[in-house]
C-alpha cells in the first residue's frame, strides 16, 4: 500500500511494506500515477503522452524499478540468540533521572564509554538503591548484545554499535515515561532547543554544526530537549532527552568560554570518522515535553554570511530520514506526515556564532505569531 501527501511542489510517499519514506516532485507524481494505473508499457506509453526526446522504455522501467524497491517488505530480522554471560559483569553503574533508577553492567571500560559517557552526569551511588530497569551491555562472539533484567533485547554485530546506541536509549525512554514502542512517531536524527515555551528540530549531517550551535543556544537561554535523537510521540510532541551534547574536537575552543567545565571532561573516539568526542551535559528545560514549530537545517560554512532562509521538504527530509527511526504502523507514518504538515523549513547558514543566535532569537519570536 502507497499513501501520500501534498507538500507545496512536492508528494511524501510512505510505502507500508518496506516503511519508506520517499519524496517527489509534482512532476514525478502525475507520470507516476498514470504508470501505476497502466495496464502495460504500451498502455503507458498512450497515456502519458511524453516528450517526443525522451527514450519511453527507460521512464517506464525505472518507475517499475523505483516501485519495486520501494514495496520491498521489510523481513523481521530474528536476533541471534544469545545467553547473558553474569561472569561478564566487570562494571556496574547506577543512574538516575527524576525518580527513575537503572543499573547498566558492561563487560570492559571501551563498552561503558561507547555507552554510558553521553549520561554520565547522571551517575549515583550504588548503596542504599533500587533500581527499576537492570541493563547489560556485554560483547558476545562479536556481537553487541543488550540486555534489559536479563531478558535479550538486540544483538548486532559490533560494526553495527550504534543500532545498540539507539536501543538502548529508546528502551529507557520508555522506562522514563512509561511507553511503549507503539507510542512513539519516531526518533529523529536531529536535536531539538527549547526557549520561552516554543521549540524547533536542529537537522543536519556529521560535522554540520548541529551540535556545536545547540551549545551555543544552551549558553544564550536556550534549553536543550535533546541532542541527535529527538523522540517524536504520536500526540506530536518531542520529549526530553537527558543525554549530554556530543562536542567534537574542533569546538572546544569555540565553546570554552562559555562551558570552563569541558576542559575537565574526557575525550572518548567513537570512531575515526567522528574523531575525539565530549559529552557536555546542560540544564535540564522546564518541561519535559514540548512542540516544535519548525526543522531548521544547520550549515556551517566558514567564512560565510549568516543566512536565514525558508526551505523545502525534500531538502529536509534528505539528512533526516535516514538515521532516524520511524515507526512502521500505518496510523503512526501517517500522523508523522501530518506532523510535518505542521512544521516550517528554514536554512540557517552561519559562519558567526553571535549572528546565528541572533537570526535564532528573531525565528523563535515570529513562533509566536502563528
Amino acid at each position: 500500500m502507497i499513501y501520500h501527501k501534498k507538500f507545496k511542489h512536492y508528494w511524501l510517499f510512505w510505502f507500508k511494506e518496506s516503511n519508506t519514506f520517499s519524496i517527489v516532485d509534482n512532476h514525478f507524481k502525475n507520470y507516476f500515477d498514470i504508470f501505476r494505473s497502466s495496464l502495460s508499457f504500451d498502455d503507458f506509453v498512450a497515456k502519458a503522452d511524453l516528450p517526443s526526446d525522451v527514450d519511453e522504455k527507460i521512464i517506464y522501467n525505472n518507475f517499475k524499478a523505483f516501485l519495486k524497491n520501494c514495496e520491498i517488505k521489510v523481513p523481521k530480522l530474528r536476533s541471534k540468540e544469545f545467553q547473558l554471560d553474569l561472569r561478564k559483569r566487570q562494571l556496574k553503574k547506577l543512574y538516575k533521572y527524576e525518580h527513575f533508577l537503572f543499573t547498566v553492567n558492561t563487560d570492559s571500560l571501551r563498552l561503558s564509554q561507547l555507552f554510558l559517557t553521553a549520561i554520565a552526569h547522571l551517575k549515583q551511588e550504588t548503596k542504599g538503591q533500587h533500581p527499576n530497569y537492570h541493563f547489560d551491555i556485554q560483547n558476545i562472539d562479536d556481537h553487541l548484545c543488550l540486555f534489559l533484567n536479563e531478558s535479550l533485547i538486540k544483538a548486532v554485530p559490533k560494526k553495527d554499535y550504534h543500532l545498540i546506541q539507539g536501543k538502548f536509549i529508546f528502551t529507557l525512554l520508555n522506562g522514563l515515561y512509561k511507553t511503549h514502542e507503539k507510542d512513539w512517531l519516531g526518533t529523529l536524527h536531529g536535536s531539538t532547543i527549547f526557549k520561552n515555551e516554543q521549540a524547533a528540530l536542529l537537522i543536519g549531517t556529521s560535522g554540520s554544526g548541529k551540535s556545536t550551535a545547540c551549545a551555543l543556544l544552551a549558553a544564550h537561554g536556550y534549553s536543550v530537549m535533546a541532542d541527535d535523537m529527538s523522540p517524536l510521540s504520536k500526540d506530536h510532541f518531542i520529549y526530553y532527552n537527558p543525554g549530554a551534547i556530543s562536542i567534537k574536537s574542533g569546538a572546544l575552543d569555540l565553546l570554552q568560554p562559555y562551558f570552563p567545565k569541558l576542559e575537565t571532561l574526557p575525550s572518548i573516539k567513537l570512531n575515526s570518522s567522528k574523531g575525539l568526542l565530549k559529552y557536555l551535559p546542560t540544564r535540564p528545560p522546564k518541561t519535559i515535553k514540548c512542540t516544535s514549530k519548525a526543522l531548521i537545517l544547520i550549515n556551517y560554512q566558514p567564512d560565510s554570511a549568516t543566512n536565514l532562509e525558508p526551505i523545502s521538504i525534500a531538502e529536509i527530509l534528505e539528512p533526516l530520514i535516514p538515521d532516524s527511526w520511524l515507526s512502521p504502523l500505518k496510523a503512526n507514518a501517517l500522523s508523522f506526515m501530518d506532523w510535518l504538515k505542521t512544521q516550517k523549513f528554514y536554512k540557517l547558514t552561519y559562519s558567526n556564532p553571535n549572528e546565528m543566535i541572533a537570526e535564532m532569537d528573531k525565528l523563535f519570536d515570529t513562533f509566536n505569531t502563528y
